[in-house]
């Protein structure tokens, strides 16, 4: 009887201890190449990069054990590895990792079956991506020769490779849309350009799974932060210093036609921009028509060297901390150039009018 009894706890001991292994993640990593030191492992959060895990890297190998109560994309920090930061998806699995010094994003994840299919969806992407290097040299290479003929085709081919990608990564999206991949891809790769009606479709397109996911979740309070700024919306307060440190509201510019545009001087596609904005504003500001530009700038006299470069004679506001910016998370901005239209009653009537469109529409509006 005694041994039936030791018997019996000895295998609900082996099944207890099993399943305790199961309830989180092994992530066993060897690493060659890369001398002895710390570890951390990532996760992107709402303000930068938060470590969730650590360990020594000791003859190329370490051991990572935890539990995450959902899974999501990490990122191994290897300071003994220069720059280079791997990623993968963690789950609560056995994972192991093979990498060496110099190709860790190439490294090999085994155990993950998210990271299966994000290796799926990457092989998608990676023939634009080798058109997509080729083009950037191409360009690097017409710039310095100034042979405008050869960047205009350049810009073209980039734009209809753009294009292409586009559509196949929807095709992809579509074909696993119940995949927190899915989610993920939109919420950390394509968020940034996209507009509520876009969002609001994959968000509907979703299945349960990607629309409860951590991603999910991030499209969904992306939807709720623009919808406050849509067009229709009222304007939400700015108060910010000038270049003189003079405090200038928004709402003091009631009355005109307001384009609030956020911009930088380390910005490129900004700076291509502001000629556009300097044109409309010579033709419309008589009219009514002025601009209230908020500058992520960090550092001062690049700031202020820009407005004079670029002869950006409107209100200039900035408090200098770059995206900390409170009008930046208030607006939604999540990369520049951005900007919206206010009417002169303080209602947003455009987003995001650059070039032609936004002559267009002061021309529709200021007739």
């Amino acid at each position: 009887m005694k041994k039936t009894i030791f018997g019996t706890l000895a295998i609900v001991l082996v099944i207890l201890s099993a399943c305790q292994q199961k309830s989180g993640y092994n992530v066993k990593v060897t690493l060659e190449g890369i001398p002895d030191g710390k570890v951390y492992m990532s996760v992107r959060g709402a303000e930068g990069m938060e470590k969730i895990d650590s360990a020594d890297l000791f003859n190329g190998h370490f051991e990572m054990v935890g539990e995450v109560t959902e899974p999501g994309m990490v990122y191994l920090t290897v300071p003994e590895a220069g720059r280079e930061r791997p990623q993968f998806f963690l789950e609560n699995s056995e994972i192991v990792i093979e990498g060496k010094k110099g190709n860790l994003s190439e490294m090999s994840v085994v155990g993950s079956n998210l990271q299966d299919q994000y290796s799926a969806f990457m092989l998608v992407t990676a023939p634009f991506d080798e058109k997509e290097a080729k083009i950037y040299d191409d360009y690097s290479i017409a710039n310095e020769s100034g042979d405008t003929a050869a960047i205009t085709k350049i810009m073209a081919d980039y734009d209809l490779l753009t294009e292409a990608r586009d559509a196949a990564v929807d095709t992809y999206i579509a074909e696993n849309n119940n995949s927190i991949i899915s989610a993920y891809i939109v919420a950390r790769q394509k968020i940034y350009s996209l507009e509520l009606a876009d969002l609001e479709a994959y968000q509907t397109a979703f299945g349960e799974i990607a629309n409860n996911s951590k991603y999910g979740k991030i499209i969904s309070d992306r939807i709720d932060v623009l919808k406050r700024v849509a067009i229709g919306q009222k304007a939400p307060e700015i108060a910010m210093p000038d270049t003189a440190g003079v405090i200038q509201k928004l709402s003091d510019l009631h009355g005109k036609y307001v384009l609030v545009d956020f911009w930088a001087s380390w910005c490129g596609p900004c700076r291509v921009e502001n000629p556009n904005v300097v044109k409309a504003y010579q033709q419309f500001h008589e009219k009514g028509f002025d601009i209230y530009a908020i500058s992520l700038d960090q550092k001062r006299d690049n700031w202020l060297k820009a407005i004079k470069d670029d002869n950006l004679t409107w209100t200039q506001v900035s408090i200098l901390e770059g995206w900390k910016a409170p009008a930046v998370k208030e607006y939604g901005v999540m990369s520049i150039p951005a900007n919206v239209l206010v009417d002169p009653n303080g209602v947003i009537v455009g987003r995001n009018l650059r070039g032609e469109d936004l002559d267009a529409k002061l021309h529709e509006l200021l007739k």
